[in-house]
């Protein structure tokens, strides 16, 4: 035997002593689960409990009370003295009437002993009664004695049959008990539907753990380290693609960008820029590129370096709780299971070889001899007992009767002693079932606070897995019964308490879930090329649209201030841009900018224009002479007059403004870097690929998007830095898209599939399969079998011995009758005639 259950040990993952309890709990299961048991009335066994522990039930009581201390923040009393203040005395006598009784009775005998033994007290005391009756053999007194006799004799039969169902309900909790306590063990080592099993659980939770360990080799970590290095270039791709967009976002944001510094002009296409660039950045943030390099990332940054390890501390943690609750089990309940043990300790009141059955025959035995010994007394009286005659009834008359009634008035003394133990023995063991039928987490916390004990936070979670997952009547009837939801470990991050399934879920299953999810719902989407998108396209092509000297406007709020040294300039000059000539801007520019024409600064200097109908003359109508050559106003004279202060602000702002803003570098340009020295000019565009291997990038690692490089350049720089930097983002696109297919299916399946198998799955479905409803089951099951059956049976009992004892302190009353009849007929024989009664 113990080489098999060695041998099963080790094909199971158990311990020895693991596997001897299963079999044990095995065989108890193959023993007492196997006997159909009588049907069981909860209700009214429970009112037969309540009934059995009295009205007031001082121990629920008290309990109850240490629970309203608890809840006014008072101090609860200790159990023992609430039991005392609670408990009624007229009750507890009340249930301690049978051994009162006992005592009563065993001191009356001894007084009546002491008459019978004296004959000088004897013949003192019952001189008066000694005299010839004749009532005893009358036909109506003695119908009466047997007819109370018979009824004695029928009375005891019931009380037999009552004792005997007694009997075969205590066996029953017997073996309802260790069924139960046989199919928790099983059910909790080995796991049921919904239960995983303490065993299978911690296997996982180990096998989950093995597999974060980066020193097997070819193991899930190897795995997830090749596929991890094999895609890291969708971060490069990723990074450089951001890096450009990035760049494009600084310089139309930048401030000398969107209105130089002192120079009276704003740039019109900064702003609208801005919002055709957003949605391309929005699409690249939210695409599978994104996604996929999300998912690595995540994968890397929770199954990787010193993240896994975390994880497999938070596992080890996790599995600490469930070894420990497996230690208890196996501890406390596998004793229940031991035929060796406490099982076989039982045998006395429980099973085939039970001695408790033969004690209760035997009592019921012993007082059918006192039945039998009384039937022939009491014949023998009927028949022998003649009073009207002048013979003296035979000794044996008086003797038999006599002895009956002795040996019943001892009986009657034994048994109710005997039969008032059991009554308080019931009595106690009635309350304790009542607060175990009705057991829950403030009766649990009620208890701890009467016995003076303080709930910590470990008792704390141990009263709420005992309420969730034994009792029929938890204060969070829908609350999770899932143990991962009940057991908390401390946070990782916060030291917070928080649950198993929340701890392990936030550390290692949402992220990267959550990635998984979106890769996965990205690649149904179809087209998944982000260089193809109407986006983009509408991006490059603004982009290669831009006339930037086309594009800047003077800032008619600055132009036209007090401050403003050309504040008389002439209104219309306002619409005039840094271009020589008029522009019809390209209908590729946004609304409000394509298509439309913008005036240049020869229509200012020299030709004059119309706005929106109105036309102005230009400032050769204001001069008498100027040299012109756009954008330079090297010589002017303006006409005296009333309009020579107009024709100066506006030649000044020709000379002081407008030539600079075109002629001089009075804008930023940014400029991507080489990763190699961070200081010379590197173009996105000139990337190139042989047998889809990339070169020429600008970036500096994975994830590092580098400073770049900001140079004062004039407007025509400026002009082409963006441009470029279109065909920078059309180049990288096509880049990130050539990336995205080459590892999309080693991140999209390979990866998610490989952290799926290893890791997510393993942890959702053991976190779900946690459920300990089956815990309930074994609770009611115990509290059925111990207290509605065993302790209702030995209650049974208890008042089946108090009744048995009084019909036998009934018969010894009986028996008295024709003893005292017989004995003063004989008495009265020695004795001077008197009238017969």
């Amino acid at each position: 035997t113990t080489l098999l259950i060695s041998f099963l040990a080790l094909s199971h993952a158990q311990t020895h002593s693991e596997a001897e309890v299963l079999a044990n709990a095995q065989a108890s299961v193959d023993k007492y689960c196997s006997t159909e048991l009588s049907e069981l009335d909860r209700d009214a066994a429970i009112d037969d409990l309540k009934v059995g522990a009295g009205e007031d039930n001082f121990i629920y009581t008290a309990i109850v009370e240490a629970g309203y201390a608890r809840q006014e923040g008072q101090t609860p009393k200790e159990l023992g003295t609430t039991l005392a203040e609670v408990s009624d005395p007229g009750f507890i006598i009340g249930k301690a009437f049978a051994i009162v009784l006992s005592i009563v009775l065993f001191v009356l005998w001894i007084i009546c002993c002491w008459l019978v033994c004296c004959p000088c007290c004897l013949k003192c005391c019952c001189k008066c009664f000694q005299k010839k009756r004749t009532l005893g053999e009358k036909r109506l007194c003695q119908a009466v004695l047997w007819l109370i006799f018979i009824c004695v004799g029928i009375a005891s039969l019931v009380l037999v049959s009552l004792t005997l169902r007694g009997y075969q309900n205590i066996d029953e909790g017997f073996s309802g008990t260790f069924c139960s306590a046989a199919e928790l063990v099983q059910d909790s080592i080995s796991g049921t539907d919904n239960f995983v099993g303490m065993l299978p659980a911690i296997n996982r939770l180990e096998n989950i753990s093995q597999a974060l360990d980066p020193t097997v080799s070819g193991g899930f970590m190897d795995q997830v380290g090749t596929i991890v290095g094999s895609t890291a270039k969708i971060n490069t791709a990723y990074t450089q693609v951001a890096q450009s967009l990035k760049q494009l976002q600084e310089i139309v944001s930048h401030p000398e960008n969107q209105a130089p510094t002192g120079m009276y002009h704003t740039c019109a296409i900064c702003a609208p820029l801005a919002e055709v660039l957003s949605p391309v950045t929005s699409a690249f943030e939210s695409g599978i590129g994104a996604a996929l390099k999300e998912a690595r990332g995540q994968v890397q940054e929770q199954l990787q370096g010193q993240a896994a390890a975390d994880l497999q501390t938070l596992l080890n943690e996790a599995m600490e709780p469930v070894r420990k609750a497996k230690e208890q089990l196996l501890e406390q309940v596998g004793g229940l299971v031991d035929p060796d043990g406490f099982q076989s300790n039982t045998e006395v009141v429980q099973g085939e070889n039970s001695n408790l059955r033969p004690a209760i025959l035997l009592l019921f035995f012993l007082f059918l001899i006192l039945l039998l010994s009384g039937c022939c007394a009491l014949g023998g009286f009927c028949w022998k007992h003649k009073p009207s005659t002048e013979d003296k009834d035979p000794c044996t008359v008086r003797t038999c009767t006599c002895c009956v009634s002795c040996f019943g008035c001892i009986y009657a003394i034994l048994v109710l002693m005997l039969g008032g133990i059991l009554v308080l023995v019931a009595m106690v063991g009635s309350g304790v079932c009542l607060v175990l039928v009705e057991y829950n987490a403030d009766m649990a916390e009620n208890l701890f606070a009467a016995l003076g004990q303080e709930v910590d936070d470990t008792m704390l979670m141990a009263i709420n897995i005992s309420d969730r997952c034994l009792s029929a009547n938890s204060v969070a009837p829908d609350a999770s019964r899932n143990l991962a939801d009940i057991v908390m470990i401390p946070d990782p991050i916060t030291g917070d308490s928080v649950s198993i399934r929340k701890s392990i879920f936030d550390t290692a299953v949402t992220p990267v879930q959550s990635q998984f999810g979106q890769v996965q719902n990205l690649t149904q989407m179809g087209d998944l090329s982000l260089s193809s998108m109407a986006e983009l396209q509408t991006l490059t092509q603004t982009l290669a649209a831009l006339d930037m000297r086309a594009l800047f406007l003077p800032d008619s709020a600055l132009v036209t201030a007090d401050a403003s040294p050309y504040k008389d300039m002439n209104p219309a000059y306002l619409a005039i841009t840094l271009s020589c000539a008029d522009v019809t801007l390209s209908n590729n520019l946004p609304d409000g900018l394509g298509g439309t024409v913008t005036l240049g600064m020869d229509s200012m200097v020299t030709t004059g224009g119309t706005i929106s109908g109105t036309s102005f003359d230009g400032l050769t109508s204001q001069m008498d002479s100027l040299s012109w050559t756009c954008p330079t106003l090297s010589a002017y004279a303006c006409s005296s007059g009333v309009t020579s202060t107009m024709c100066d602000d506006g030649a000044q702002f020709i000379q002081n403004i407008k030539e600079p803003l075109v002629t001089q570098n009075k804008f930023k340009c940014i400029y991507q870097v080489d990763p190699s020295d961070g200081t010379t000019i590197c173009n996105p565009r000139d990337m190139t690929s042989t047998a889809g291997v990339w070169s020429g990038q600008c970036v500096a690692g994975e994830d590092t998007v580098q400073a770049f490089k900001v140079v004062d350049c004039t407007i025509q720089e400026f002009e082409d830095n963006l441009k470029n930097i279109g065909l920078d983002l059309t180049k990288g696109f096509e880049y990130f898209d050539d990336t995205v297919s080459g590892v999309l299916n080693s991140i999209s399946v390979d990866l998610i599939n490989l952290v799926d198998q290893f890791i997510i799955n393993p942890l959702v479905t053991l976190l779900d399969l946690f459920d300990c409803t089956f815990m309930a089951n074994f609770w009611m099951g115990l509290t059925d079998a111990m207290c509605l059956r065993a302790m209702n049976g030995l209650r049974m009992i208890a008042n089946s011995y108090v009744w048995v004892a009084l019909l036998s302190l009934l018969i010894a009353m009986l028996m008295y009758v024709p003893w005292r009849l017989s004995k003063d007929n004989y008495d009265s024989a020695d004795s001077p005639p008197s009238d017969s009664l």
